[in-house]
């Protein structure tokens, strides 16, 4: 199973979601962004579960 790159910047992004990346607050496009590839990611990973299944 690979791990994307974003991983790392954001895995304290659903604990924290005003956090960005720790310098700055995030504004809401790259909230929202970041959110909707989350999402995909999971969908993807879900997806290539059940195809296991």
């Amino acid at each position: 199973m690979s791990v994307g790159p974003r991983q790392g910047k954001h895995a304290h992004g659903m604990l924290n979601p005003m956090g960005g990346d720790g310098r700055r607050p995030m504004n809401l496009l790259e909230a929202t962004m970041n959110a909707a590839l989350d999402l995909v990611a999971v969908a993807v990973l879900f997806a290539q579960g059940a195809r296991a299944a």
